[in-house]
């Protein structure tokens, strides 16, 4: 089947980026709901399309930025979205998703959240993310002053293993993009999905 609009008034710019063509020009439709605006994921901000345009709206710049340049928080639940990740430069694992799906669908590239559960040991490595080795400072102490440690924080680990992440598609199927966990590479799953969205 070919895609021949009878107008081009007949079919919107949003339309038209629902459809990924296959060689031999043949249209394959994608779910619209996985390039659609929402509340969390605003793909029509002025920021995240200015965003989205100077990153050249490459799947991978995109996901190297918001994993490198957008620092990790730990809280529950969706707090910041999108925009208020990228203009804070910093969310927990669902605001970050929330950035990446957003600069996708800005980019006409479709994308939906994914949720799973993370071991203790990754969800340390997401919550030492917050406390990089240049910050932390070493010093004397008196005896029997209490210290902190974050990693082992039950609250923190409780936040950091509710996890959330992004599926991605390029035109040859899901895969997944980890913007949390750091040195995540495109493809990489850290847990096993419970839920997509």
């Amino acid at each position: 089947m070919r895609f021949r609009p009878k107008t081009a008034s007949r079919w919107p710019v949003a339309a038209l980026c629902t459809l990924l063509l296959l060689g031999g020009g043949t249209a394959l439709a994608v779910d619209p709901a996985l390039l659609a605006s929402t509340p969390d994921a605003n793909a029509t901000d002025p920021a995240i399309v200015a965003k989205a345009t100077v990153l050249g709206h490459d799947a991978a710049a995109i996901f190297a930025f918001v994993r490198d340049a957008i620092g990790y928080d730990a809280y529950r639940g969706s707090l910041r979205g999108a925009s208020g990740t990228l203009a804070g430069g910093a969310g927990n694992a669902l605001d970050k998703a929330s950035l990446l799906v957003a600069l996708l669908r800005a980019s006409g590239i479709p994308a939906r959240y994914a949720s799973g559960t993370l071991s203790d040991n990754v969800a340390r490595q997401v919550i030492l993310s917050m406390f990089p080795r240049e910050t932390r400072i070493v010093g004397c102490l008196d005896p029997g002053v209490a210290t902190a440690d974050p990693a082992n924080d039950p609250q923190l680990l409780a936040e950091a293993k509710e996890h959330y992440w992004v599926e991605l598609d390029t035109g040859s199927g899901f895969q997944d993009a980890d913007p949390t966990v750091p040195g995540a590479t495109l493809g990489q799953a850290f847990t096993a999905v419970a839920t997509t969205f």
